[in-house]
């Protein structure tokens, strides 16, 4: 499913203030998220995003494998194409 109204931004088009979020996003996962290239519009959401991502991972009562399957499991739900 693609949405044309929330275009995905990568570091050449995004944002100067998104920029440096996106290549830590990349040294990360190898790759930037459609969601954070989508967020990346709004330096603010996408510092947000990313702060709550990180408070999540490793903070819940999840394990990190469960973890991967809430992160894997929306990704399917939502079709993300990676």
């Amino acid at each position: 499913m693609t949405n044309k109204s929330f275009p995905i931004l990568n570091s050449e088009n995004a944002p100067e203030a998104s920029r440096p979020l996106m290549d830590m996003a990349q040294k990360k996962f190898g790759m930037v998220p459609n969601i954070l290239g989508t967020l990346a519009a709004s330096p603010t959401a996408l510092k947000s995003y990313m702060g709550l991502s990180a408070n999540f991972m490793g903070a819940s009562s999840m394990t990190a494998i469960e973890e991967q399957v809430v992160l894997i499991a929306t990704s399917t739900w939502n079709d993300c194409g990676y």
